[in-house]
């Protein structure tokens, strides 16, 4: 039984969204892959700092 109020229409997928947004940060990753790297590791050192990224572990 569906009610009036189904949530479905409201709010539309964001897969179709998600993958453009990730195929073109993945083709400007691609222009100088050095250098995204770099932003990489500087983000995730920020993230860290602020105590909003936790590693898991590697290894054993």
């Amino acid at each position: 039984m569906r009610l009036p109020c189904s949530t479905e229409r409201i709010f539309p997928s964001l897969a179709a969204g998600m993958a453009v947004a990730q195929a073109l940060v993945t083709q400007l990753a691609a222009v100088d892959p050095a250098r995204t790297s770099a932003s990489i590791e500087a983000a995730e050192g920020m993230w860290s700092k602020f105590g909003l990224l936790h590693r898991r572990p590697s290894g054993g």
